[in-house]
């Protein structure tokens, strides 16, 4: 029931920018003439259809008619090409955006698979390899520096029998490191060798 000032007429606003309804309200009656509704600019008498969560009603000012189109930017979607969150405007569906509604989130390097997200294998061995590859980089300078500082200390004859031995063991080590990249699985899997148990890190400050 309207209030007072009001008819019992429901007035359907639309916004300037798309043409959607937007809410709806009762009719202010016109005081120059009784029972005339005031249709406000943007809105109109004409109701609109019932809709679904992914649709909107539109306006058509020509023909003063409502349309329904698909409106799914309530609605989270992700691209199937990146993974990435993609926003949809009035009239995109998922297929047009090539988007979906299910979250890869969990997954470390999701793959859309035509149905689900996967996890690709090819992008996840790539990122092992590399941090394999750096990793053993990093032991191969850390043994070269230790090497070349203790060979210092000998060709100073600063270098005690224990020194001496450990220098031998460092390169030993750094055989077996290079010897790595031989290995079956390099560089996806790696099975490192130990270092030496005198690890003599304070050559590497």
């Amino acid at each position: 029931m309207a209030q007072a000032g009001f008819l019992d007429i429901k007035i359907y606003h639309y916004l300037e920018s798309t043409l959607e309804w937007h809410h709806t309200s009762y009719a202010r009656e016109d005081p120059q003439e009784k029972g005339r509704p005031l249709v406000p600019a943007w809105s109109t008498t004409l109701e609109p259809p019932i809709i679904k969560d992914n649709e909107a009603a539109i306006f058509n000012r020509t023909s003063e008619t409502w349309s329904v189109v698909v409106d799914y930017r309530k609605f989270k979607l992700w691209s199937k090409d990146t993974a990435q969150p993609v926003t949809a405007q009035l009239g995109d569906t998922p297929a047009s955006l090539n988007a979906t509604e299910l979250d890869p989130a969990g997954i470390d390097y999701p793959l859309w698979d035509g149905a689900q997200w996967v996890n690709d294998e090819v992008k996840a061995n790539a990122q092992i390899e590399a941090a394999n590859k750096r990793e053993l980089n990093k032991r191969l300078d850390d043994a070269d520096l230790i090497i070349r500082r203790i060979k210092n200390l000998i060709d100073d004859d600063d270098a005690d029998d224990l020194q001496i031995e450990t220098w031998q063991k460092w390169k030993d080590y750094r055989k077996l490191l290079h010897a790595v990249m031989r290995q079956p699985g390099y560089p996806l899997t790696i099975d490192w060798p130990v270092k030496p148990a005198n690890g003599y890190g304070d050559l590497l400050g």
